[in-house]
């Protein structure tokens, strides 16, 4: 499975700290990489649907049904914790601080096809959007 959970016990907390700081390597150069986001309880959700039906092995594409950029996603999640956007930072910057797998990931697009995901698990995101997964999200870290 390949995802981007954002929520309580993923890499959300820290980017949300950041955010709230002002100042996020979250968001690199421009930020209009587009990447696959959904709840982190959905991805437990597609977790135990592959369980279910045995499908140890098999590969899984779990995101949300609305593909954002890495821009919006930040954002968006400024605007629900009520913060100003904060700014990114450049390449080099994030390299230095990050290393070269987390640059990578956040810097090279992700179009996720969730297709076969509903297809095979009869899975779907409980929020189709960050719009209504991030509000949820952020409850949980209060």
């Amino acid at each position: 499975m390949q995802d981007g959970g954002y929520g309580a016990g993923s890499w959300f907390p820290e980017t949300v700290r950041q955010i709230r700081s002002g100042r996020t390597t979250h968001l690199i150069g421009d930020g209009e990489t587009h990447l696959g986001y959904v709840e982190i309880g959905d991805v437990g959700e597609a977790f135990r649907l592959a369980a279910e039906k045995g499908a140890a092995g098999t590969r899984f594409n779990v995101a949300d049904e609305e593909p954002l950029t890495v821009r919006q996603f930040v954002d968006e999640t400024a605007r629900t914790l009520g913060v100003a956007k904060p700014r990114g930072v450049s390449f080099d910057e994030a390299l230095a601080e990050r290393g070269p797998v987390f640059v990578e990931a956040l810097t090279s697009p992700a179009s996720l096809d969730i297709e076969s995901t509903r297809r095979e698990l009869g899975w779907r995101p409980r929020y189709p959007s960050i719009r209504q997964g991030l509000p949820a999200a952020v409850r949980t870290l209060a």
